[in-house]
């Protein structure tokens, strides 16, 4: 992935591997085990710009969104393609890099980002405009009629809990479309974005029409946000951030979509559960047990749930001198 050595990683710009104008680098860790995994690119305000100016020229040029959709789709498919038989290693790296479980992204994420890709493809002959009848005018006389067109420029910064699917959601309704793209990975999972931006190069996506920039959002998602030439924000994080995108994309009337975090927070609980120092109880539970698949990366609302009808029975509790620590398993908003 990188020009440097296989530990360091490079920003895509303009369909080339480039290091960041100021030299830095951000330290990558396993959540896991703590180890360094590699170094990321320090991305700041000027590789924001050059960036921007690649992703302006490769819409203005017309070389993607001009293309005939049907081109455009065979792209989209191979890069769907290659994402399948890439999938162990993108895993591999995605896993260690956000700690998501390896099955879950192996056997669910990996699978839903080809389809997803596969069915944007679809989509690309599909973008039809339709004719107007004028309720004023006598049936002839005009003609009227609207067109679906790319929106521009897109600025996507996605969060670090599932970074490749993440990376995926943001890319494949935008490249379907004819927009072009800057990508703004989260610091801390920035390296299956990467390697997915290298498929998609590989793929045959013209130069400048995906573009990534890594580092953090004050150095790097702070200016993508708030550049004059971004005709779109798609941003997925925070409440706390997603107000200062507002804020940044206002001054230019950029359109804009937010996925903001969730809220109420489930903890499912296993039995036996210690509810003092001397009593075990075992407690028939009103949700169905769940083994956790995204431990405390997940978007999951538990404020609406299904529970059972009749009335569940008291919990039957026994003495004991020494209960046992409750083993529990917490899903916690982004």
């Amino acid at each position: 992935m990188s020009e440097t050595s296989p530990s360091r990683h490079q920003l895509l710009i303009d369909g080339k591997w480039v290091d960041p104008v100021e030299g830095g680098t951000v330290d990558v860790f396993n959540p896991s085990t703590g180890e360094k995994l590699a170094e990321i690119a320090a991305g700041g305000p000027r590789d924001v710009e050059l960036a921007v100016q690649a992703a302006r020229r490769a819409f203005d040029d017309g070389s993607w969104r001009r293309m005939p959709a049907e081109s455009r789709a065979r792209i989209l498919h191979r890069f769907a393609d290659l994402i399948e038989a890439n999938a162990d290693e993108i895993a591999l790296i995605d896993t260690q890099d956000c700690g998501k479980p390896y099955a879950f992204i192996r056997d669910i994420d990996l699978p839903n980002m080809a389809d997803l890709l596969r069915y944007m493809a679809g989509w690309t002959t599909k973008l039809e405009g339709r004719t107007i009848p004028l309720s004023r005018q006598n049936p002839g006389d005009f003609f009227s009629y609207t067109r679906r067109q790319p929106v521009g420029v897109v600025a996507q910064i996605i969060p670090w809990n599932g970074a490749a699917l993440a990376a995926v959601w943001k890319l494949a309704p935008a490249l379907a479309a004819g927009c072009t793209v800057v990508l703004k990975p989260a610091e801390l999972a920035s390296l299956a974005p990467l390697r997915l931006a290298e498929l998609a190069v590989e793929a045959g996506v013209p130069d400048g029409v995906v573009n990534v920039i890594t580092g953090t959002g004050a150095d790097a998602g702070a200016p993508l946000a708030g550049h004059p030439q971004v005709d779109k924000v798609a941003f997925t994080g925070s409440v706390e951030t997603g107000k200062r995108i507002v804020v940044a994309a206002a001054s230019n009337l950029s359109k804009l979509t937010l996925e903001l975090g969730g809220k109420s927070p489930m903890s499912s609980t296993t039995t036996p559960i210690s509810t003092s120092p001397s009593t075990e109880c075992s407690v028939p539970s009103s949700m169905p047990r769940v083994r956790p698949a995204r431990p405390g990366r997940g978007c999951m609302c538990s404020a609406t749930s299904t529970t059972r009808s009749r009335p569940v029975s008291p919990p039957r509790c026994r003495r004991s001198r020494s209960a046992p620590a409750p083993s529990a398993a917490s899903w916690s908003a982004r």
